[in-house]
């Protein structure tokens, strides 16, 4: 059987030399004449020729100004060759074996015109060419000087100028002064025949011979050899100026008028630093101001002008700043590398083509199915016969995957040391790098062999290496648990590429696909799983599955994976974090409208331990009840709640039965867990990784609350809904569980408000009054008697007193007597009527009219509609402490022994059961009782605690009991049910505590909960917020309870936690405090301006140190002068370190090393030093310090010297 090898052009050798990537620096013969012959010009790489020749010939004609071009692509899509080779064309000084670089290049043009265009521009506008690789220059430096900076002493270097500074400002002096030839002719002298040009960028030979000759040929100026060695050059210039000497010189040197600057991977460079950003688009404005359309700047990039490198986020303004000055854009598309990649390197033989046409004849439609790629945005579309037969051995989601992988690589490592993508494909076929020695080549292998991403890892191991070592160490690691050629390791190797990526999905369909090994293979996929469960299950990998994508943790992580497999969340959590699922659920709440006019929501509520919580609609009237039991008590539980929901006090609930599901608990339990581990750690400094960990776990938590809500719906869907006895499938409702419970309310309402129909109107608020006022019911209109109880009889309009609603209202006054109006209006708005308030004082206007009931106010009988009446009658407020009985109707022997008992139960005397010595002795106590509880209202508004409106409500029902000597007192307190009596004890609980100082305990707890929540969320303080947020939220749930006054143990419980809590945050506020303190003094004690304080300025320094740590109790006044310290210590270090830079700076810039404790000090050095008895010139002083820098060198750190002057 042949092998891939043998498919391929023997013209185009697969071993032959390909260059990692394409240098500007690269210019030797024949290089660049491979270089060029094995350019491959795209018809995308042809159209952006042409557009930027277009430009140039515009600009360079004088016809636009514009001069800035910005080229990006993903790395080692050409944007290096693609300039380089521009640049070279149009200046006709570049050649290769004597022909002008503009022939070779026009050879690899498809285009006569662009040809033609090419050639015309390059004769019409000859230009100087000069390019500048700032990889290059970032690897060089220890810091990234500016680009313009760069870029001038680029062309110094172009000029003829030496790389040393000092002797570049000495050639200037001699060209200037006419020196330059007598100069030149003396090297050859001095370095035994070398010329200039050879010896100019040696700077250890260099150096020495300008001092001899500079002392030779300005001796006013260096007095002797040592005095240019001396000399120091820091020349300040502005960048206008030195831009138009730079031109000026490139003209002068070259005689060309037209001149090209080309900077390579200008976007790497510039991007970790702002100055350099804003440095560039100040160059880019003077090459335009001063170079007159004439000079262009052309940069490459990886980046648009729209990104950045993500780890100068905050530069991403600025960088896209550069978009005014760049504004003419080339990108190159990635799509173009498997066209290259085709043309220089997978070009077949034509019998070779055919007998890959019919291998993919045989087994393509399985290929397809076998290697398509899922959740990916890599290569969506279906493998077809042409793609398969031009980039065999390879697959095009191959191409996809690599240029994403460089580009991530290039990202993390700055591009250092990468190879471009056809270099890879190379050494993935033939390993010309030599990178996996002793492994069998794929090009060797039979025909039908596909590349994988094992061999992608193998090439690239080290480039990963680089910046993921962890993945690569879990590679390792996993070799040797398994063995090297196994299943386990082609998966771990597989995940160790894709991890890289961060965005591809790596699920195990995805490495079965791209694991496929040959065209007629069967799926890997089985043999992928068994091998994913393998490497899970060895702990030492420290491979996990995040969010359903596999990845190995490096050791920070998998010790966060640690932490969060050992929290176990409490009962409680899981409760809260499925009752807000069920909430989010039923956030649009359940309603339904009762014959057309009244909407009826209702409430959800969930079984917490045998205990109803309420989800919303607390006070609503309809309540659903959701209970989850286990599927095997399902049935035998829903018999249970047929049989309780006949029960009076289930008549208006539904209880909601739903088998639960086996995985819910794992559920909750994860979600849970990975929202801890992220609150434990989300204020922490951590690096890249674990903060996309913890990221990654918020997210997951997340995406499991949407399976959670997922799986409540379905559960809650399989379930049934038991209301009186009936249970109703909730599927048969709707497949929709919002719709199915909105379709069960409308029955269930009906059922509930079986007396709505009685009066199923909702009237306006005035009706009441308006129908008051109708004089004569002759001429009542309709719309001020809705329900029509205004009848005709015997040709007289008059009241029907048998309407069905009005003798309902008939029946309950017959029953309780004497009520008040607003227990009335309450009773009817309730189950079973459901009126509403204004349609049952519309119903009592018109039975006020009719003379069947009468209005008690002030302890006054109103029996006639009058103003008196309407005032009562207007809204339901006014109408709430009106009393309302039927005419003549008398007190029973029942009500009066109830008034006597609750006389009783308020006041503690025991009366007759007669009207008035029950008014007497409502007029003997209760004017205390209303001045007693006067100031309960102003202390709960105070104490922000509920029954404000309660209080206010009371003092007026008091006021109105006692009106005419109390005559109200029998029917009112007899009254069946009454609200003041309830009122009354309220008061009396409430008014016990505010006694026992429950305003103290209720003001230290309001502080604390203000506190805590306002405090920063970060460091310890977060903490504490995060820690304390299930107290602080029962202790708002407890303020809130209309019985606040019964929870006084459990509000002072809650307090002392609060306080501990408190306690334990000042302790870690302190801790975290004193430590940054720290760090912050030996950071400022180890810099290098610490040393030249002198000790008494590092003294007081100290003090001032000390000064800023503080103790604090361990409570709410400790906690909140902690938090304003916090200021006042950046503040007090911002001032110090000013201080200390203004008092270094002013003795000068070099650091003295800090005094040597005098146990630990050496024997001094001897030395003698000549000093000059008289100093005439700059010179002299140069030369004294010379001697010490001399000396300097030759000492170590805390060296002893003792000099002797002569």
């Amino acid at each position: 059987m042949s092998n891939i090898r043998s498919l391929f052009e023997a013209s185009r050798s697969l071993d032959r030399r390909i260059e990692k990537v394409i240098s500007f620096e690269s210019t030797q013969n024949e290089q660049l004449k491979r270089e060029i012959t094995e350019y491959v010009v795209t018809d995308s790489i042809s159209n952006s020729f042409e557009r930027l020749l277009n430009h140039l010939d515009m600009g360079l004609g004088g016809g636009a100004h514009e001069i800035g071009v910005w080229v990006s692509g993903f790395y080692g899509s050409g944007k290096s060759s693609f300039t380089k080779y521009l640049g070279f064309a149009l200046d006709p000084e570049q050649k290769i074996d004597d022909r002008p670089f503009l022939e070779w290049l026009q050879a690899q043009l498809k285009s006569a015109s662009l040809k033609a265009q090419l050639g015309t521009l390059a004769k019409r506008y000859p230009a100087t060419v000069i390019m500048v690789d700032l990889a290059s220059a970032q690897i060089a430096g220890a810091t990234m000087v500016e680009i313009s900076t760069v870029l001038h002493w680029t062309v110094l270097q172009w000029a003829g100028y030496s790389k040393d500074k000092k002797v570049a400002y000495l050639q200037f002096m001699l060209e200037k002064d006419g020196k330059m030839g007598a100069f030149k002719k003396r090297i050859p002298e001095l370095a035994k025949g070398r010329t200039w040009e050879q010896i100019q960028n040696q700077p250890l030979v260099v150096n020495q011979l300008a001092s001899r000759l500079a002392h030779e040929f300005y001796p006013e100026i260096f007095s002797d050899a040592l005095a240019f060695q001396k000399l120091r050059v820091d020349e300040a210039e502005k960048e206008n100026v030195r831009v138009a000497e730079m031109l000026d010189l490139v003209r002068r040197r070259s005689g060309k008028e037209n001149i090209i600057f080309i900077l390579d991977e200008v976007g790497q460079y510039v991007a970790a630093r702002d100055n350099l950003i804003l440095n560039l688009d100040g160059l880019a404005k003077n090459i335009k101001n001063i170079g007159g359309g004439k000079v262009w700047l052309i940069a490459t990039a990886q980046q648009t002008l729209t990104e950045d490198d993500p780890n100068a986020r905050l530069n991403s303004a600025k960088l896209f700043k550069l978009a005014d000055r760049f504004p003419i854009r080339v990108d190159l598309e990635a799509s173009d590398i498997r066209e290259i990649c085709y043309n220089r390197l997978l070009t077949k033989r034509p019998a070779s083509e055919k007998e890959l046409n019919a291998l993919f004849d045989s087994h393509g439609s399985a290929l397809t199915h076998h290697t398509q790629l899922t959740g990916s945005r890599f290569y969506k579309a279906a493998l077809n016969k042409d793609d398969f037969r031009k980039l065999y051995p390879f697959l095009p989601q191959h191409f996809d995957i690599l240029l994403s992988l460089l580009g991530q690589l290039a990202k993390t490592s700055g591009g250092i040391g990468l190879r471009s993508a056809i270099k890879v494909i190379q050494d993935v076929l033939v390993d010309q790098s030599g990178l996996r020695q002793g492994q069998p080549l794929l090009a060797d292998d039979p025909v039908g062999t596909l590349a994988t991403t094992v061999t992608f890892y193998d090439t690239l191991r080290l480039d990963i290496q680089r910046s993921f070592k962890h993945v690569v160490d879990g590679v390792g690691r996993a070799e040797k648990s398994f063995q090297a050629d196994s299943m386990e390791a082609k998966v771990a190797k597989t995940i160790a590429v894709l991890q890289v990526l961060e965005d591809f999905p790596i699920s195990r369909e995805n490495i079965a696909a791209l694991l496929h090994p040959t065209v007629d293979a069967l799926s890997q996929l089985e043999a992928v799983k068994t091998a994913v469960t393998n490497l899970l299950e060895e702990p030492a990998l420290h491979l996990s599955e995040v969010d359903g994508k596999l990845r190995f943790m490096s050791e920070a992580v998998a010790e966060i994976e640690k932490m969060k497999a050992a929290i176990t969340p409490h009962s409680r959590e899981l409760s809260k974090t499925l009752n807000e699922k069920l909430r989010e659920i039923f956030a649009r709440q359940p309603e339904a409208r009762l014959a057309g006019s009244r909407a009826v929501a209702a409430g959800v509520k969930t079984t917490v331990n045998s205990q109803a919580v309420s989800l919303i609609g607390e006070r609503d009237p309809v309540q659903y009840v959701i209970e989850l039991v286990s599927p095997s008590i399902y049935e035998k539980r829903r018999d249970e709640r047929i049989t309780d929901s006949a029960l009076p006090s289930n008549k208006t609930s539904v209880c909601w039965l739903a088998r639960e599901d086996s995985g819910l608990d794992r559920l909750l339990i994860d979600i849970v867990q990975c929202r801890e581990v992220f609150n434990q750690n989300r204020n922490k400094q951590v690096d890249k990784e674990v903060s996309d960990y913890l990221n990654g776990q918020l997210q997951r938590a997340q995406t499991l609350s949407g399976e959670l809500e997922s799986r409540l719906r379905k559960m809650l869907a399989a379930g049934s809904l038991v209301f009186r006895s009936t249970p109703v499938a909730v599927g048969s409702l709707d497949s929709d569980i919002n719709e199915a419970v909105g379709k069960h309310l409308e029955d269930v309402a009906q059922k509930v408000f079986v007396k709505y129909a009685l009066a199923p109107v909702q009237v306006d608020g005035a009706l009441a009054e308006r129908f008051l006022k109708t004089q004569n019911l002759q001429q009542i209109a309709s719309q001020n008697d809705p329900l029509s109880l205004v009848v005709t009889s015997a040709g007289q309009k008059k009241i029907n007193a048998d309407h069905p609603a009005l003798v309902a209202i008939q029946d309950y006054l017959t029953k309780h007597g004497q009520v008040e109006g607003g227990k009335l209006l309450d009773d009817f708005y309730a189950p079973e009527f459901g009126w509403s308030k204004d349609t049952t004082r519309y119903l009592l206007a018109a039975m006020l009219v009719a003379g069947v009931i009468k209005l008690r106010i002030g302890g006054t009988d109103i029996t006639v509609r009058g103003e008196s009446a309407m005032e009562a009658l207007r809204n339901n407020n006014a109408f709430k402490k009106a009393g309302v009985a039927l005419r003549n109707s008398t007190l029973t022997p029942e009500a009066k022994l109830r008034a006597v008992q609750r006389v009783l139960e308020i006041t503690g005397e025991q009366v007759m059961p007669l009207e008035q010595d029950i008014s007497d002795a409502v007029q003997k106590h209760f004017p205390e009782l209303q001045r007693s509880y006067a100031p309960l209202e102003s202390q709960l508004k105070s104490s922000g605690l509920p029954g404000v409106q309660r209080a206010a409500d009371l003092q007026v029902s008091l006021s109105e009991i006692l009106k005419g000597d109390a005559s109200d007192a029998t029917p009112r307190l007899g009254a069946e049910p009454c609200p003041l009596v309830d009122d009354l004890l309220w008061a009396r609980d409430v008014l016990n505590v505010f006694n026992n100082g429950i305003d103290q305990t209720v003001g230290q707890l309001r502080r604390h909960l203000a506190e805590i929540a306002a405090l920063p969320a970060a460091g310890a303080a977060g903490d504490l917020i995060t820690k304390t947020v299930d107290l602080r939220s029962d202790a708002e749930g407890l303020l809130a309870r209309d019985g606040f006054f019964t929870q006084v143990p459990a509000l002072q419980t809650v307090l002392k936690q609060l306080q501990v809590a408190v306690a334990e945050g000042c302790k870690a506020i302190a801790s975290e405090q004193a430590a940054l303190l720290d760090h912050e003094v030996r950071a400022i004690e180890s810099s290098l301006s610490w040393p030249r304080l002198g000790a008494e300025r590092q003294e007081t320094f100290g003090w001032r140190f000390d000064a800023l740590k503080i103790a604090t109790p361990n409570d709410l006044n400790g906690l909140r002068q902690l938090i304003s310290h916090q200021f006042a210590i950046s503040t007090e270090l911002a001032r110090i370190r000013e201080e200390i830079r203004i008092l270094t700076e002013a003795h000068g810039d070099n650091p003295s090393p800090p005094p040597i404790p005098k146990a630990d000090r050496q024997p001094a050095t001897e030395v003698t030093l000549t000093l000059p008895k008289e100093i005439t010139s700059v010179i002299d002083i140069e030369a004294l310090i010379s001697e010490f820098e001399k000396l300097r060198e030759k000492l170590g750190d805390f060296e002893r010297v003792i000099i002797t002057w002569k």
